[in-house]
């Protein structure tokens, strides 16, 4: 039997069963519940700090709901950060990255306030949400396609693994939240609009809003909402217009409350906001929603996209040659069904649609959750339809092997690794100095591997109530080699091969359009940094650090990256240079922590400690 009658008879079994959505809800959970078991990770300890009576780190202030506000713009606490070493010495201080998730915001809250910081109970509150998701889906594919195909629709988007980076992730919960009110403003809207009933028409535009106050990705809602009215809805333009007419005023009242209270981004070179950004923000257009939607319909995963550069300088244009080649092979694939079927163009719409915004920052799988709503419900009904060629045949089963067979099975695993980075960042610290010569020392680390090994240690290190260094700062990334040499007893040149901001882990905080001049000096409290040397377009090439304390005085502490953690570094004498090679950052990303340093870390804090604080927030 082909590949086809087998998904039709699956789909048919599944409609004949009373339970089957229950079935395939708590069958997705099951394989997510790894999660279960791994602890908060990055941004985590961040809203475990900013709950606080008193962060413990300068530049951070307590917070109940305004959680995801990660840089205001405001210059004094971004040099307050890069004084702690949360931020780099290249930080914009005008970079603002302020997210408005009041919603989201209230459950972390309530995860500290009532569940003590448990990770555990706090992964199930996510897991709870992300059933609440699922149940509503549900909903939505029965109410907009048959049951035989929603149910298949259901089953595929359960059983995604790239899902994991995204529940398994409690930060990211927001997500989650979003998406659920988003799905629901779409069941709501399409029930209006085929009753006609005019008491159903406010229900969307209030599970839209709900959404937005969630996250930002609750815009995903209004993309299919758009696709619904060009695809489903029945009469003239007029009439397709005037049923948006709510949603786009929620959506027109949110953004003005956005703008209002300070949030959105700018002065990263990553996050674009499409609507104070939009040229930039449509050449990213071209590259990334590509990227997202070979992610979400094949392979590879996206979140290994901005990694490529460091493995070869073709490889990321080789990717995208390839996305762009699957794309146009499943569009022809999908073109006689695209031909006769209305939901089919709303599902194939709404995946595109929700790639956009999707694409306002770096891809990565979190980024794909309102992408496969339209996906599995678009692959579903392709494989309930008759197929009439061998050649189509072979395409369909291999993605039935892709999403009902190889992702059930990698979904467990991606759940259980959501907290890597919290491992990695245990194990790399195993040589720094011990407590008590740590509490007074000044730690320099010359070459983590990426941003986030360096920035989110103050972080790790007070969540975890250890003792931190009197100063902390970082001078670049290993994603090139980095020469360094000495010039006198205090003061170091630092050139990376690559210069800086020549990555896009290094761009976060800092746009490529708002250059580092040469001469420009940054003043510190452990050292003076001063842009000695530009590229050939006009990047930082060379640093000239000067320190507050000599070179050789045991309180100032220079680390570097050395195969999976960090180690002392012995300055050259005056006039040498000493090169430290590249580091091979896709090898540690793929290399699991030791299980060791997992058990170890497990059994140092089954709940997070939260200095007496969180709790009585």
């Amino acid at each position: 039997m082909s590949i086809a009658g087998l998904s039709r008879r699956a789909a048919r079994w599944l409609s004949r069963r009373k339970y089957a959505a229950c079935g395939i809800v708590a069958l997705g959970l099951l394989l997510a519940s790894p999660s279960l078991w791994t602890e908060p990770v990055a941004d985590d300890l961040l809203h475990e700090l900013l709950l606080r009576p008193d962060p413990g780190v300068r530049g951070l202030e307590p917070k109940t709901l305004d959680l995801f506000r990660f840089a205001s713009g405001d210059a004094t606490r971004a040099r307050a950060l890069m004084n702690e070493g949360v931020f780099p010495w290249w930080t914009d201080p005008s970079v603002r990255l302020a997210f408005f998730r009041p919603l989201a915001g209230l459950t972390h809250w309530l995860d500290w306030r009532w569940l003590a910081g448990s990770a555990w109970w706090m992964h199930l509150h996510s897991l709870a949400w992300y059933g609440a998701l699922l149940g509503a889906l549900a909903l939505t594919y029965r109410r907009l396609a048959s049951p035989a195909t929603g149910l298949l629709a259901l089953l595929f988007y359960a059983v995604d693994d790239a899902h994991a980076p995204t529940v398994g992730w409690i930060a990211n919960r927001n997500a989650v939240i979003a998406l659920l009110f988003s799905v629901l403003a779409l069941a709501a809207h399409a029930r209006w609009r085929t009753s006609g009933r005019a008491r159903f028409c406010w229900r969307a535009p209030a599970w839209l809003g709900l959404g937005l106050l969630a996250g930002e990705s609750g815009i995903a809602g209004a993309a299919y909402l758009l696709a619904y009215a060009l695809f489903l809805e029945r009469g003239p333009l007029r009439t397709r217009v005037r049923s948006l007419l709510g949603p786009f005023l929620v959506l027109v009242a949110w953004r003005v409350v956005y703008v209002q209270l300070g949030y959105g981004t700018s002065g990263s070179g990553v996050y674009f906001d499409p609507v104070t950004s939009p040229l930039t923000f449509l050449r990213t257009l071209a590259e990334r929603v590509p990227v997202l939607l070979l992610a979400a319909v094949a392979l590879p995963w996206s979140d290994f996209w901005e990694v490529y550069s460091l493995v070869s300088s073709w490889a990321g244009p080789a990717v995208w040659c390839f996305a762009i080649a699957v794309l146009a092979g499943l569009t022809l694939l999908l073109q006689p069904l695209l031909r006769d079927s209305a939901t089919a163009r709303f599902w194939a719409a709404g995946t595109v649609f929700s790639a956009v915004p999707a694409a306002s920052t770096f891809p990565h799988d979190r980024m794909l959750l309102a992408v496969t709503v339209g996906w599995m419900a678009l692959l579903a009904e392709l494989l309930t339809t008759a197929v009439r060629s061998r050649s189509r045949e072979f395409w369909l089963a291999a993605l039935v092997l892709l999403h009902g067979v190889v992702a059930p099975l990698v979904l467990p695993v991606r759940a259980s690794q959501v907290d890597q980075l919290g491992r990695l960042l245990l194990r790399s610290t195993r040589e720094f100095p011990n407590p008590a010569a740590l509490a007074g020392s000044t730690v320099v680390l010359l070459n983590p591997p990426a941003d986030p090994f360096a920035a989110y240690l103050p972080l790790y290190f007070e969540a975890q109530q250890r003792a931190r260094p009197r100063h902390f700062m970082w001078l670049t990334s290993g994603v090139s080699p980095v020469q360094v040499r000495r010039s006198n007893a205090r003061t170091l040149a630092v050139r990376p091969a690559a210069g800086y901001l020549s990555h896009a882990t290094q761009l976060m905080l800092r746009s490529s359009s708002r250059p580092l001049p040469l001469g420009h000096t940054v003043r510190l409290e452990a050292a003076t940094l001063e842009v000695t040397a530009l590229t050939a377009d006009g990047r930082p090439a060379e640093i000239r650090v000067t320190f507050a304390l000599p070179l050789d005085d045991p309180a100032l502490v220079l680390m570097s990256w050395s195969a999976d953690r960090y180690v002392k570094f012995i300055p050259p004498r005056e006039g040498e240079v000493v090169e430290l090679p590249a580091i091979d950052l896709v090898r540690l990303l793929l290399t699991r922590a030791q299980s060791s340093d997992s058990r170890a870390a497990r059994s140092k804090r089954s709940v997070w400690p939260s200095a007496g604080g969180a709790t009585s927030v």
